[in-house]
């Protein structure tokens, strides 16, 4: 024979009885199921969105439901789901994410806090995740502000009354 029969690949033989020629095509299936994996900057974008909705959880507070397993969501031209969350305690969060697709190929966002809430980048979990327009949805503890002065005539006639 010509050549060997590749797997994955497909023979085809043209010309005629006396002039035959074979041309193998091959499918590059490792280049399909590559590209079906997110790529750096939708894993980036997908825990981006974990960052942003999902804030200091824990056993002890409801968890939204955009925070919990089986959530789907868009990020980056692409669905993702979260597979699995686990938030032991307020200071750490973690999250198996999924693109839609790529199931068989979970990706970790890890959220941790250190003085604000920080997310690891999950292409490269030495480097903190920089997530455009961060917000952090847990709001600044009211010691921290200053009521108005009609806050502070209301509550003084709640206490007098």
């Amino acid at each position: 024979t010509l050549c060997s029969r590749l797997p994955g690949s497909l023979d085809i033989v043209v010309g005629s009885a006396m002039n035959r020629c074979r041309v193998t095509l091959v499918c590059a299936a490792a280049a399909v199921a590559t590209a079906s994996q997110p790529s750096n900057e939708q894993q980036q974008a997908a825990c981006c969105v974990m960052h942003d909705k999902c804030q200091w959880l824990s056993p002890a507070v409801t968890i939204p439901e955009d925070c919990k397993a089986g959530h789907v969501f868009p990020a980056l031209n692409a669905t993702f789901k979260v597979a699995q969350a686990e938030y032991p305690d307020t200071d750490s969060n973690h999250y198996s994410l999924v693109m839609e697709g790529s199931e068989a190929q979970p990706f970790d966002c890890s959220c941790f806090d250190h003085g604000a809430w920080f997310c690891s980048d999950p292409t490269d979990r030495r480097k903190e995740l920089t997530c455009p327009g961060a917000v952090q949805l847990v709001s600044t503890p009211a010691a921290k502000i200053a009521p108005s002065q009609e806050q502070q005539q209301a509550a003084c006639c709640v206490m007098h009354d």
